[in-house]
């Protein structure tokens, strides 16, 4: 077992049977942040403060619930332990890739609110389009395609897009799909982003329609996590 410090914040605490939280068991397919590895172990100590909240996940395997508490403790402090890890992803659960879009445009008004710009003037636009991708001699329609959605609002401040794909072997296979917002916006002198993916994960893939279940951050900084803890808030 890991040396007895609270895995949020790091306080050396006295070691006992209520002072620590065993998680539910890691599997081979769960990804983690950056390149943390798997543990046949799953107790982990907790101060006070954070023990009755890690009890509360103890259903979950320890990184999950890890992820869980630190953008709690994130969003509650106002600051950024993870920056300059690579991401973070979290499950979801199974979400039709419809909702998905559907719960990251609820989330758009406050996103927005986040980066202190006003809201959107007007409903998103929507496009979309089929791309076909003739393969081994097969032709549309019985060759694989990709469908994209989009919807987007441009303002004199920044620019909102929510988009969605899904990559079909077949009417009746998917190989991949996912959900994005982004919000674009010049600060600085220079052009600067937010971005949430929602996907499937690899291990999850060829599925008979689109969803997706991961929340994935690739920029890990304060106001990311505030978005991420938005959605992963409507989605669960």
């Amino acid at each position: 077992m890991r040396a007895p410090y609270c895995e949020i914040c790091d306080v050396e605490v006295v070691p006992g049977d209520d002072a620590f939280v065993t998680f539910a068991p890691e599997t081979p397919i769960e990804p983690s942040i950056g390149q943390l590895g798997l543990e046949h172990d799953t107790r982990r100590w907790f101060c006070p403060e954070h023990i009755d909240r890690a009890r509360a996940r103890s259903h979950r395997p320890p990184w999950v619930a890890l992820v869980e508490l630190s953008l709690d403790a994130d969003v509650e402090a106002g600051r950024s332990p993870h920056d300059g890890e690579a991401y973070v992803s979290v499950p979801i659960g199974e979400w039709p890739l419809s909702e998905a879009r559907a719960a990251l445009e609820a989330c758009a008004p406050e996103i927005l609110a986040l980066l202190d710009m006003p809201p959107a003037p007007r409903p998103l636009h929507w496009s979309g389009r089929r791309s076909w991708s003739p393969m081994d001699g097969v032709e549309p329609p019985w060759c694989p395609y990709g469908d994209e959605v989009w919807g987007e609002v441009v303002t004199e401040r920044y620019r909102l897009r929510i988009s969605t794909s899904a990559n079909h072997w077949d009417d009746e296979r998917v190989a991949n799909s996912a959900a994005d917002l982004t919000v674009r916006w010049r600060g600085s002198g220079t052009h600067e982003r937010l971005r949430l993916h929602l996907s499937i994960s690899s291990a999850s893939q060829v599925t008979p329609t689109p969803i997706v279940d991961h929340l994935f951050v690739g920029t890990i900084d304060t106001v990311h996590l505030r978005a991420a803890r938005l959605v992963l808030d409507l989605l669960r």
